[in-house]
């Protein structure tokens, strides 16, 4: 089941079946109000493949309507969850639909793109409040895992290119160990582990051309830091 293709009965049907909610779909009571653990959800969701959040039933009663569910002021508390206390905000469909005779309410989450990845609790920061979701239920994400998802904040594809023609002999090798050395001291987390080839390609220095060669980049060549590039014609100065 997709995001986009939600359908509440069939879902509530199965969690009934199920005994549980399930990956995609987080259902909670909310009879006294807004759980604070939804911004565990928004961020698991949104860092992962999206999902929706339906609340107003009852899990431990069958996925029953809650008497007296206040779907307005509910639904109010989690517009306002997503727009203020998550980083990047949560860009949520938030809305009251029927179910059985009962309002409840039902918010679709979609995925971050990686570039915004990861999405957290800002009360908590980036490495205490960003989640994951596990099964029917969220994960907190360890500080590797923060860091391999800031990785993934890379720039456009245009300027992850090879440069045709180049070879890493092109690089003044002095200068590139200069760089890596610099990287891993500043990012000690980010690039513990990986090799000097992962560590270039992850930075988008080089990347692999057609034929599995590792080539430098048309970031390098922009300029953004030509000095680590010694010779070659494709590297000139104009």
């Amino acid at each position: 089941m997709g995001v986009y293709d939600f359908d509440l009965q069939t879902c509530i049907e199965l969690a009934r079946r199920l005994g549980t909610d399930t990956e995609r779909v987080e259902v909670k009571a909310a009879a006294q109000g807004l759980p604070k653990s939804m911004a565990e959800t928004l961020s698991a969701f949104s860092n992962t493949s999206g999902g929706v959040v339906v609340l107003g039933l009852a899990e431990r009663a069958g996925f029953q309507a809650v008497p007296g569910f206040k779907a307005r002021a509910v639904a109010d508390a989690l517009a306002q969850m997503c727009g203020e206390k998550m980083e990047p905000p949560v860009r949520a469909s938030v809305e009251i639909v029927e179910f059985e005779g009962s309002p409840v309410v039902v918010a679709t989450v979609p995925e971050l793109p990686p570039e915004l990845k990861p999405c957290f609790v800002k009360s908590r920061a980036m490495h205490d409040g960003s989640y994951a979701r596990v099964g029917d239920g969220d994960r907190r994400l360890s500080p590797y895992e923060v860091d391999r998802l800031l990785e993934g904040r890379r720039p456009p594809h245009y300027d992850r290119e090879v440069v045709e023609g180049a070879a890493m002999g092109d690089f003044d090798e002095e200068l590139l160990e200069g760089f890596m050395r610099r990287q891993r001291a500043d990012s000690p987390r980010a690039f513990k582990g990986m090799s000097d080839e992962e560590l270039l390609e992850a930075l988008c220095v080089t990347a692999r051309d057609g034929e599995g060669i590792v080539r430098p980049t048309l970031l390098w060549h922009s300029g953004a830091f030509r000095s680590v590039i010694s010779r070659g014609p494709a590297f000139r100065l104009r």
